[in-house]
């Protein structure tokens, strides 16, 4: 794909940061599905 970074070549610190990113969108949109997931939301 176009150039998309690859999630397992990312360093750990910045995977755990992903994921807990993650989880916090997928929490806020169950209460809010309004939120789109942008990072400037967070």
């Amino acid at each position: 794909d176009n150039g998309v970074i690859m999630f397992t070549d990312l360093p750990e610190g910045a995977r755990r940061k992903l994921l807990l990113r993650g989880r916090l969108r997928a929490r806020l949109g169950a209460f809010n599905p309004l939120v789109d997931g942008d990072d400037d939301v967070l």
